[in-house]
């Protein structure tokens, strides 16, 4: 595929092996002259609007308001990794997806709740990333827990 400018004073052209190229026809602006052409796209009013109501949809997108935020990466993963291979997984992910919008319009109006959510769902993502460590440490503490209990019902604990 080839794609060159049509006006002979400014000589783009770009070759490439890629098959489709999608590109809009408005909102681009290109460089000056040089050995590589880089394009920008400015969006337009209803571009921003929508990217707009597509974070307000998502509930964990709008409780921590960066897509690009680590915690909502691990949430992701878990849904792609965990929650999508199994059938209630995935009744969970759709429930999900229905019942956002009510939440974030219920949350945009009480901002405490908001932070109280943030704070649980950090929690989770902090069980997400440390779950294994956390398990074994749960497992230990258990363990001793109920072996000093039976220990001193036996009497064997020293006092």
């Amino acid at each position: 595929m080839s794609l060159a400018s049509e006006n002979e004073r400014v000589p783009y052209r770009l070759e490439t092996d890629i098959q489709v190229l999608n590109i809009r026809l408005s909102g681009f602006k290109g460089t000056t002259p040089s050995t590589s052409v880089y394009f920008t796209k400015e969006p337009s009013q209803e571009e921003r609007e929508a990217a707009e109501d597509f974070r307000r949809i998502c509930l964990i997108t709008s409780v921590f308001m960066d897509p690009d935020d680590p915690d909502a990466h691990t949430l992701r993963r878990f849904r792609d990794e965990v929650l999508e291979k199994s059938r209630f997984g995935r009744t969970v992910v759709r429930w999900y997806y229905r019942s956002s919008p009510y939440w974030v319009a219920v949350l945009d109006d009480m901002p405490v709740l908001s932070n109280i959510l943030r704070i649980c769902v950090e929690a989770v993502v902090f069980w997400l990333e440390w779950q294994a460590i956390i398990t074994v440490v749960t497992w230990l503490l258990v363990s001793v827990f109920l072996g000093f209990s039976l220990m001193s019902k036996r009497g064997l604990v020293l006092n």
